[in-house]
Parts: structure tokens; C-alpha cells; sequence
């Protein structure tokens, strides 16, 4: 018989991972009938849930970017999620920065970017707009210095410190 709290986890994403890990934990980790304490359980979960978390190369250039963009007054950005539809070659990142149009497209360390997302970067250069592309320390590089050039006295640089700084 299922608890409410149960009943609650499964009708949410998070409670659907929970169940699957759980179920992963059972047939797994409990095969001699080993009774795990609550505490031992969790910490399971845990691990499980940081090894489904990976996440790509990109993901981590696109967190740096994103915290940079934070980071920044009058800036407005919207990460553009086509699923197959609309357009191909969209920029990950489309963003408003003291009234200008700006345009990134994030790439990892070793990889450039394809035809059609030169293609993109092109046709938003001809409608008036700017459009960066790269890693984490390019793009932020490159935009540091393009908002330098704007002439806009009430953007500023800030000094930015991630977690892995010391």
C-alpha cells in the first residue's frame, strides 16, 4: 500500500526519478535481503541522481555564459529551444544587452561552428545585430570588449567569481 508522500513523489518528474533509482537500488543493492536504514537509502539516491545528472561540455560553457549574462545590468537573454521545429541553426543563447540584439552560439573546446550556424550568425549581422561564438572564455572575452566599444557609460564590467576560482 502506498503512503501519501509516496503518492505525491510519483505524480511529480522528481518522485518518477526517485521511484526508477529506487527501484534501480532495490534490485541491485538488495539482493541478499539487505535491510538499508533511511539514512543509507538517501545516500544512495544521492549518488544515483548525481550520475544521471552528467551533463555535456557544453552544458558547463553554457552555465559560464549564462552566469556572465546574469551578472550584467540591462541584459535580457531567452535560451531558444527549437525540439526539430522552426528554423535550424538558431543560436543557443538570444539576448538584449542595452538594446542591442546579440547572438551566441556556444560551442566546446575543439569544435567550430557548422554552416548553417555561420549561415545564422550572418543574417543577424545584416539585420543589425551582433552575434559571438565559441567557449565559455572566448564569448565572455569577446563581449567584454564589444560592450567596452558601445559607448554605454551605465553598463559595467563586473568582476565575476565562479565556484571554482580561488
Amino acid at each position: 500500500m502506498a503512503t501519501d508522500q509516496e503518492t505525491v513523489d510519483a505524480n511529480s518528474t522528481l518522485g518518477l526519478k526517485r521511484n526508477m533509482l529506487s527501484r534501480y537500488a532495490k534490485k541491485w543493492h538488495l539482493r541478499e535481503n539487505y535491510k538499508m536504514t533511511q539514512q543509507e537509502r538517501d545516500a544512495l539516491l544521492d549518488e544515483l541522481y548525481g550520475v544521471l545528472a552528467l551533463r555535456t561540455p557544453e552544458a558547463w560553457e553554457k552555465q559560464d555564459i549564462w552566469r556572465y549574462l546574469d551578472s550584467l545590468p540591462n541584459c535580457w537573454y531567452v535560451k531558444p529551444m527549437t525540439f526539430g521545429y522552426g528554423k535550424s541553426g538558431v543560436p543557443d543563447i538570444l539576448a538584449c544587452l542595452d538594446g542591442k540584439f546579440v547572438s551566441i552560439e556556444v560551442k566546446r573546446h575543439g569544435k567550430g561552428a557548422t554552416a548553417t550556424q555561420k549561415r545564422r550568425m550572418a543574417e543577424v549581422s545584416a539585420a543589425g545585430g551582433t552575434a559571438f561564438w565559441g567557449t565559455a572564455d572566448k564569448v565572455i572575452a569577446e563581449l567584454t570588449a564589444w560592450i567596452k566599444t558601445q559607448n554605454a557609460e551605465h553598463l559595467y564590467i563586473p568582476k565575476i567569481r565562479f565556484c571554482d576560482d580561488k
